[in-house]
C-alpha cells in the first residue's frame, strides 16, 4: 500500500511541478514607453523557475498604419553570449552566477513572445565550461532545427588529495570518477585570452528531448575542434587545431596548425578533410 501511495505522490509532485514550470512560462509586461514614429518599447518579467529568479528582456511594436511590427525578446543581460536563430525561435547560451556565486552555463529557447526553456548546463555537468570566444566557441543549429551544436571544455575528473579532510559520499557527494594527489598538477591551456581552456568538445543539445551528447570520444585526443558547421542533419564539419607538441596562443598567432574534418553522427566516423599539416584553416 505504502509503494502506490508513494508512487501516487510522486505523480502528482511532477503534475503540480509542471503545471507550475507552465504557469511561469507566461511574461508579465513591467513597463512601456511610446517613442517616436509610433514605436512602442516595452519590458517583460518572466520567472524561471529553473535558475530561482526573475528573467527580463524588452519587446518593440511598431504601430504605424498601415501594418504592426513586434520585435523578437531582446535580452537585457550584458554578458558572455552565443546564439543561434531558426524560424521564430532563438537558442541562447550565456554565462551566469549561481547562488553561490559561482560560474554557470544556462541554455534558453526562446520564440517571438517569451522563454519557452531553461536548462542549466552546469547542473547537466556532461562538459565543462562553454566556449564563447570566436577562436573555437559558437553554436549551430542543424537544417531541421531540433538539435544545437556548440564547442565546451571537457569535463575533468574530480581532483582529491590523498588524505581527504572529508568523506565526500558520506556528505552526498556524487560517484564519479576521482584523480588523487593531482590537485596541484599544471594543465596546460591555450593562454592569450584562452585561460582555462585545454580540450575542447563537442557537445549536442537535442531541443526535443532537452539532453546533452558529448562527442569526446570520436575525436583525437592531439585535436581540439571548434568553430562548427552543420554540413547536414546527420554530418557535422569544423576546424581540428593540433595540441601536441604544445599549445601555444591561438588568437595572435594565426598561422597555428589547424584542419578541417567531417563528423558523421549516424555512423559516428571522424574524418580529416584536411590534414593539420603546415596550413592553418579557420571557418569551414
Amino acid at each position: 500500500m505504502s509503494f502506490w501511495r508513494s508512487k501516487l505522490n510522486e505523480e502528482i509532485i511532477k503534475k503540480a511541478k509542471d503545471g507550475y514550470v507552465n504557469a511561469c512560462s507566461f511574461p508579465v509586461i513591467t513597463d512601456a514607453r511610446f517613442q517616436k514614429n509610433g514605436i512602442v518599447n516595452s519590458t517583460w518579467s518572466q520567472k524561471s523557475p529553473e535558475l530561482g529568479k526573475k528573467r527580463q528582456f524588452s519587446k518593440l511594436f511598431s504601430l504605424s498604419p498601415p501594418t504592426s511590427l513586434t520585435s523578437f525578446p531582446l535580452r537585457n543581460e550584458s554578458t558572455e553570449t552565443i546564439t543561434a536563430f531558426g524560424d521564430d525561435v532563438e537558442i541562447a547560451i550565456y554565462k551566469s552566477k549561481n547562488p553561490k556565486g559561482d560560474d554557470i552555463c544556462v541554455l534558453e529557447v526562446w520564440s517571438n513572445d517569451n522563454i519557452l526553456k531553461t536548462i542549466n548546463l552546469s547542473d547537466v555537468d556532461a562538459h565543462g565550461m562553454v566556449y564563447f570566444d570566436n577562436e573555437l566557441g559558437g553554436m549551430v543549429l542543424n537544417p531541421s532545427e531540433t538539435k544545437v551544436a556548440y564547442i565546451a571544455e571537457a569535463k575533468k575528473p574530480k581532483n582529491s588529495p590523498f588524505f581527504p579532510t572529508k568523506n565526500n559520499k558520506a556528505n552526498g557527494g556524487k560517484d564519479e570518477p576521482e584523480d588523487f594527489g593531482k590537485e596541484f598538477s599544471y594543465t596546460e591551456e591555450w593562454g592569450e585570452q584562452l585561460v582555462g581552456k585545454s580540450q575542447s568538445v563537442i557537445a549536442i543539445f537535442d531541443l526535443e528531448t532537452c539532453t546533452v551528447d558529448v562527442l569526446q570520444d570520436l575525436v583525437p585526443e592531439d585535436l581540439c575542434p571548434g568553430q562548427l558547421e552543420w554540413i547536414s542533419d546527420d554530418i557535422l564539419a569544423g576546424i581540428a587545431v593540433k595540441s601536441t607538441p604544445y599549445r601555444l596562443g591561438l588568437i595572435y598567432c594565426s598561422n597555428r596548425p589547424s584542419g578541417i574534418f567531417q563528423l558523421n553522427l549516424t555512423t559516428n566516423n571522424f574524418e580529416l578533410i584536411k590534414e593539420p599539416l603546415g596550413i592553418s584553416c579557420k571557418h569551414p
